[in-house]
Order: C-alpha cells, then sequence, then structure tokens
C-alpha cells in the first residue's frame, strides 16, 4: 500500500467507480454479447474513437441518442430497454464499510470531502437508486459537494474539471488528496499540485482511515 500522511490534508475528493462503488465492466461486455452483439469489444473501441462516450459523460448527449449510436452498429432488432439494461450491468455494490466511512468523514470536523466522477444520467438514476434502497442516502448526502461529470459538461483527465472543484470549493491544491483507481485521472491531479492515492491491487478508502486511527484522525 502507498505511503499517504494524512496530516496537513484538510481535503477529500473522492471517484466514485472502482473506489467507492464496485465496477465490472467485463459484464456489460458479456450482457452485450447475449444481446447478439458479438464484437461489442470492438465496437466500445469505435465508440471511443468517436467521442460517444465522452459525450455521454460530458452531457452534451442525451440517453436516447447514446443507444442509437449503439444500434448504428447493431445489424438485428434490439429493444432500447435491453441496451440500457446491458450498459447498467458493469455496476456492482456499494460496501457497507465504505459508506459508513464516508458518512463519518462527512460529519466530521476534520476533513472537507467532495465527489468527483465521470458518470452519465443513465448509471447515475441506478446506482444512487440503490443507495437509497440500502442506506436510505444518495451520494449527495455523503459529501459537502457530489460533483458528477455529466452535469458540469467536463470530465477528467482534463485539468479544467479538477481546476473547477479547485476553485469553486476554494481549497488549497498542497492540503487536498485526491483518491482515484485510473492512473491517468491521478495523474492529472498531481500535476496540479493535489495530492493522491491510487486505488489499485486491492488497496480500499477504509485502508486510509484504519479503524484504530480513525476516531484520533476524524
Amino acid at each position: 500500500m502507498q505511503n499517504i500522511n494524512i496530516e496537513g490534508i484538510n481535503n477529500l475528493i473522492f471517484d466514485l467507480g472502482g473506489v467507492i462503488l464496485n465496477i465490472a465492466p467485463e459484464r456489460t461486455v458479456q450482457k452485450m454479447k447475449q444481446l447478439g452483439i458479438a464484437n461489442f469489444e470492438q465496437l466500445y473501441s469505435q465508440l471511443k474513437q468517436n467521442e460517444t462516450f465522452d459525450l455521454l459523460e460530458k452531457g452534451e448527449i442525451s440517453e436516447d441518442q447514446f443507444v442509437e449510436e449503439i444500434l448504428k452498429h447493431v445489424h438485428k432488432p434490439i429493444e432500447k430497454e435491453s441496451i440500457i439494461d446491458a450498459w447498467n450491468e458493469l455496476l456492482l455494490d456499494f460496501p457497507q464499510e465504505r459508506i459508513e466511512l464516508l458518512d463519518k468523514l462527512n460529519k466530521s470536523t476534520r476533513f472537507r470531502t467532495f465527489l468527483l466522477s465521470n458518470t452519465n444520467a443513465i448509471h447515475k438514476r441506478l446506482y444512487n437508486q440503490d443507495l437509497f434502497n440500502r442506506f436510505s442516502k444518495r451520494l449527495e448526502d455523503l459529501f459537502e459537494t457530489a460533483y458528477f461529470s455529466h452535469e458540469l459538461a467536463m470530465r477528467k483527465p482534463n485539468a479544467e474539471i479538477f481546476k473547477y472543484v479547485l476553485d469553486n470549493e476554494k481549497l488549497d491544491p498542497s492540503e487536498t488528496l485526491f483518491i482515484d483507481d485510473s492512473t491517468d485521472n491521478i495523474a492529472a491531479a498531481s500535476a496540479l499540485g493535489i495530492k493522491t492515492f491510487h486505488i489499485n491491487d486491492g488497496a480500499s478508502i477504509t485502508d486510509l482511515f484504519p479503524k484504530q486511527s480513525a476516531a484520533r484522525q476524524i
């Protein structure tokens, strides 16, 4: 695990997928194949190249436009809802210990906490409902402010979205820790002077605040 000194850190910015919410993109690939889109990996690559997914995550195309773009590459009748269900298949669960930690951090006087997620309206509708069903909370309830790429028309790793959050919240980068599972996003934040913690190799946000020291730090 990376060595992170929490001393001097006053602000925490969390990513969502792979950090708070468990995800499994391969499940979407498998579901699309079950719908008859056997080359979905190739299609996904094509759609990334023409920025379809970026546009969705920046809220610059609608849900219907996104589905229509996928259907352009499919040569059989498929219902819109089937595409949406397959797209949502990658969303898994919110581990209870992560939600409890975030709730505790948000209520503390030790840190200011924020969410910064590349996401889209389709996924947000489902995972926020799941979170509410299980914990009677929305993501917006767990942070001082929750920032979603599709609502800002910006996405990571572009520097503008980091600068927007820093400026909007008046955060000192040197006192701010950004937690993400993407090396590109980590590099972009680091280039702006933000401290970083890369979630990988089984690491979890709970590793940053072990139970023995959580009470003291929080």
